[in-house]
């Protein structure tokens, strides 16, 4: 594949062990119904582009889908790129776009809430300077089906070529986690009050989850009751949701519905063992109701911005059978923002519904 753009481009620097791929810039993806977010406030990009390529373009079963990606900054002037847009860390965002035989392959890996970021959470990427590195896509995107698959750069505003590769079945990430995770349960896995379960949790963060775990549930009722009783615009509906029509309306109202009742009718377990201190917890959407606490969730207050009950919220409205959300933003500033230029991605953003559910300060 034809990595030349024309013209020589500066240095490119080759990371190995953990390989570098850059792209956004505090959300990923468009929805539906309409373009593309703004970048939001955390990072500034400019002119990227995504060069794919493949190791092998027809792959076995037992093989890995390694795609080669190439990140070269064509402006003048020095890109700040945050870390968990990259995967510096292994993929922690739906970096690609996937296609097999022309229908959307889901990404099954997790969605993570996230503080506000740091300095030391940036890389940056000089004129003319790229980053290349490789990622197996069937550690993350579900391959199981044989046939061919299309993968792109997931970002609009990134341009990027097309590679299309020839793959056989390989396991589903989802299946392979479950019987992991069926292991775990079995032996690790221990109740201390109805509805929870937990993973390597101290006595102390079982006591401390279980009293978020209650506010979350006092958080879910309100907000589904709400969003039942306001059927046109309000204020607090349109500043984390944006301008009101019916059918954005009834998504909303459809996820704090299905939330809601899980918290009544459903197990949900806990785990740990995560300690990531930038990083409030993380699910993957199709391993229901299993989240995984990290670092920041214990130095948040138990309700209010950003709270541990509004972090269960949040990690709740991600999995599939409750939601399916999205993180196209983190933080009050860029979920505003989002609901003014882009209201279809809003109702499918899960740091809105975290502040919308929190509603702090609050709003009629």
């Amino acid at each position: 594949m034809n990595t030349n753009f024309g013209r020589r481009l500066g240095r490119v620097i080759a990371l190995a062990a953990l390989p570098i791929v850059v792209v956004l810039a505090g959300c990923s993806g468009a929805s539906e119904e309409e373009g593309a977010a703004p970048a939001g406030e955390e990072a500034q990009t400019g002119p990227v582009r995504a060069t794919l390529s493949a190791d092998k373009l027809s792959v076995g079963g037992k093989e890995g889908v390694n795609v080669k990606v190439t990140l070269t900054n064509e402006s003048a002037e020095t890109v700040r790129l945050l870390k968990w847009e990259t995967i510096a860390d292994g993929l922690k965002e739906p970096l690609f776009v996937l296609t097999h035989d022309g229908q959307p392959v889901k990404y099954q890996g997790a969605h993570y809430k996230r503080a506000e970021p740091t300095e030391s959470d940036y890389l940056t990427l000089g004129p003319g300077e790229a980053l290349t590195g490789s990622v197996d896509l069937a550690q993350y995107y579900d391959m199981s089906a044989s046939g061919n698959y299309d993968v792109q750069f997931r970002r609009d505003d990134i341009v990027s070529n097309h590679v299309t590769l020839q793959a056989e079945s390989h396991i589903s990430p989802q299946s392979a986690r479950a019987a992991l995770r069926g292991a775990e349960l079995s032996t690790q896995a221990v109740d201390l009050a109805a509805g929870t379960k937990f993973v390597s949790c101290s006595s102390s963060r079982q006591s401390g989850i279980n009293t978020a775990y209650s506010s979350a549930q006092t958080y879910a009722t309100n907000a589904s009751n709400y969003v039942n009783d306001h059927t046109s615009a309000t204020l607090r509906y349109t500043t984390w949701f944006g301008s009101y029509t019916s059918a954005r309306h009834s998504t909303v109202q459809s996820h704090f519905s299905k939330i809601k009742n899980a918290y009544s009718s459903q197990t949900f377990t806990f785990d740990c063992t995560c300690t990531d201190s930038n990083t409030y917890a993380y699910v993957y959407p199709d391993q229901s109701y299993y989240i995984y606490l990290c670092g920041a969730f214990w130095s948040a207050p138990n309700t209010g911005t950003d709270s541990r009950a509004g972090t269960i919220i949040h990690e709740s409205s991600h999995f599939t059978v409750l939601g399916g959300t999205d993180d196209y933003v983190y933080g009050q500033s860029g979920a505003k923002n989002l609901a003014k230029s882009n209201p279809g991605q809003a109702v499918m953003n899960a740091d809105s519904h975290e502040y919308f559910a929190e509603n702090n300060p609050a709003q009629p």
